[in-house]
């Protein structure tokens, strides 16, 4: 069952969380209460509050959003694991060896106006290192890009992958052109190794992850979290309300909005 709670305090919905693990204790004493937080410091601050409200904290897991649905993944799906090749620290590396050759290419003529602009702010004589750098940060920040998508534009990567455009159904569509060819040439260039139709990409996962949710076994039910709290977000991306709405079927899902 899905239930909210709606508070103006991050405190009040501490006390609840709280009073919560305190009325109705997990059934099984071993079992860790399972909280997802927007950052780990707001894990440690809300593990502190929680020990002031009870008297103490233990068996309580703090966990990310994006690192709690990998674990269903796992518990769900174990034979058909999740490589993080897209995750965002493993993006970067493919992005900053594939950047060199595809700056070559007309169409990312955005790109290189952009790294000589920055490359001719430098000294002259940190040319080199500076333009390794700006090629590592421009690397880091297409991954971050690459990484949004996969949460909030799902239907973007798919296209893509189908060699299909996203602008030509934009109003603006001229204008959103001239940034899409590139971005959708750079995200299939990625690991030339696999094929395209055979990536397990995040948005793939969770497309998975919801089907395999929806027709879970008593097995793997008993596998699941007794209950989740989601602490604090200020957003979740679409892909995964769907999951948490199926999941609370199965355990109590708490939602603390702030």
């Amino acid at each position: 069952m899905i239930r909210l709670y709606p508070s103006n305090k991050t405190e009040h919905l501490a006390v609840v969380i709280s009073e919560i693990m305190k009325a109705t204790p997990l059934s099984a004493p071993f079992s860790n209460e399972v909280i997802l937080i927007q950052s780990h410091g707001m894990g440690t601050w809300l593990q502190q509050e929680i020990s002031r409200n009870l008297g103490i904290a233990a068996m309580i897991e703090c966990t990310m959003p994006a690192s709690f649905i990998w674990q269903l993944s796992q518990i769900l799906m174990p034979n058909d694991p999740h490589i993080p090749l897209f995750e965002k620290n493993n993006l970067r590396w493919q992005i900053l060896e594939r950047l060199p050759e595809k700056l070559l290419d007309p169409q990312y003529k955005v790109l290189t106006d952009y790294i000589d602009a920055l490359s001719s702010s430098k000294p002259a004589h940190d040319e080199p290192e500076s333009s390794e750098q700006i090629l590592f940060e421009l690397s880091d920040v297409l991954a971050d890009l690459f990484d949004a998508y996969q949460n909030y534009r799902p239907d973007w990567i798919a296209a893509w992958e189908r060699g299909e455009s996203i602008s030509a159904e934009s109003l603006n569509g001229d204008s959103l052109s001239a940034l899409e060819t590139w971005q959708a040439d750079l995200w299939r260039s990625l690991y030339p190794g696999s094929e395209l139709g055979a990536r397990n990409h995040r948005a793939i996962l969770l497309s998975k992850l919801l089907e395999r949710l929806t027709h879970c076994s008593g097995d793997l039910q008993a596998r699941l979290p007794e209950r989740v709290f989601i602490f604090g977000l200020s957003a979740l991306p679409p892909q995964w309300l769907p999951i948490l709405t199926v999941l609370s079927r199965y355990c109590d899902v708490h939602f603390m909005i702030q």
